[in-house]
């Protein structure tokens, strides 16, 4: 199957990239909106566990300006997928269950 998302392995799991998901599922290859949708789907999801389903990785972009990511689960990537209810969403899914 043809690599939609990296998968990487981080302290022996399996993750993604949020920035790379969120730019997937929306097209939006400068994820100028990541900010918000990483917010509510993420740091502000009640089901989402800090250090178990992702983990803030702090990055500097240019300018100076804050480029954070998290680094995901594969699972809680499936989650995110589901929620979004889109096409994108369905195939990204179908490829980390695969």
């Amino acid at each position: 199957m043809k690599e939609l998302i990296k998968i990487q392995e981080r302290n022996g799991v399996s993750v993604v990239s949020a920035r790379e998901l969120y730019s997937f599922l929306t097209n939006d290859k400068e994820c100028r909106h990541f900010k918000e949708w990483s917010a509510r789907n993420i740091v502000n999801n009640e089901y989402a566990t800090d250090g178990f389903d992702y983990q803030r990785i702090p990055h500097n972009g240019g300018n100076n300006r804050a480029m954070d990511d998290y680094a995901i689960s594969v699972n809680f990537s499936k989650e995110l997928c589901m929620m979004s209810q889109c096409a994108k969403g369905k195939q990204a899914r179908q490829y980390f269950i695969a």
